[in-house]
């Protein structure tokens, strides 16, 4: 459980010389920290100390982020506080907003960057639950170049508006490096992968990302065939069929196999031989 200090210390407009911000807060605090020890981190983790000062920045974040509305706030010399006479005037709701939007983005940085670590590590509760795309969290997405069509970042309150076309972007993906090596990629961004040669599969998933998110961006994201994302395609599925021995989740798939068949020549010497 944070105590005022060190909730202090990750918001510190939050700062007053009296309790009374903090005794708001402090439910808040704990609900939070509840859900991530009981919904995201294993039981069997042990979080070296990057990871508990992630932590600790989460959730402080996140909860002057939901506190706010709840408040009636002054901007102070030293921060803001809680108006508390009729002589104190309130301060402008375009300062409280911009206060929350940043309270917003921070609290979505640090909860990427430990949910990614954790899942690194294998410490994450039901990892499939949560990585369930290559571009799985809104840090990802702004790193690959993903934002919604109003050209705003994505953070973790953003990601339910681009949920559908993340989802038909993945399926142009899979149509094109398979639905095997598609899984393979989706699993080692939680657990490891059987293979002598994981940094060919980390420069594979890092050309799928780049791929999947040019098809979001398209905006058409099933159509691989757009002048935008066309030599992109063209450009994976030559490394994968030059390198397909040494990707075997590839190498037996029907999507290579099909790229791979002999066209039907309609010899006379067939059982089934088509008179023209």
């Amino acid at each position: 459980m944070l105590d005022k200090t060190t909730f202090e210390q990750y918001v510190p407009a939050f700062r007053s010389p009296t309790t009374e911000i903090y005794k708001k807060v402090e439910p808040l605090l704990r609900t939070i920290r509840d859900d991530w020890e009981q919904t995201l981190i294993s039981s069997s983790a042990s979080l070296n100390e990057e990871d508990e000062t992630r932590l600790d920045a989460a959730i402080a974040l996140r909860a002057a982020y939901r506190l706010i509305p709840q408040l009636d706030l002054v901007l102070t010399p030293t921060g803001f506080g809680i108006v508390s006479n009729q002589n104190t005037a309130p301060a402008s709701p375009a300062r409280v907003n911009a206060l929350r939007e940043g309270l917003r983005q921070e609290a979505s940085i640090q909860e990427d960057l430990l949910i990614e670590h954790l899942a690194a590590m294998g410490a994450l509760v039901c990892p499939h639950n949560h990585v369930t795309s290559l571009l799985w969290t809104p840090r990802l997405m702004r790193t690959y170049g993903v934002s919604l069509p109003d050209d705003q970042p994505i953070y973790r309150e953003q990601l339910p508006a681009i949920q559908s076309t993340l989802h038909q972007a993945t399926g142009t993906l899979i149509d094109i490096i398979s639905h095997p090596l598609h899984e393979a990629l989706l699993q080692s961004q939680y657990s490891s992968l059987q293979t002598d040669d994981p940094d060919f599969y980390l420069l594979l998933l890092n050309h799928s990302r780049r791929l999947l998110a040019a098809l979001i961006q398209s905006r058409s994201p099933l159509d691989s065939s757009q002048p935008t994302v066309a030599p992109m395609v063209r450009q994976l599925i030559d490394t994968l069929e030059r390198s397909a021995e040494r990707i075997p989740q590839y190498l037996t798939s029907s999507t290579h196999i099909a790229r791979n068949a002999s066209r039907y020549e309609n010899q006379q010497t067939d059982t089934s031989f088509f008179f023209g």
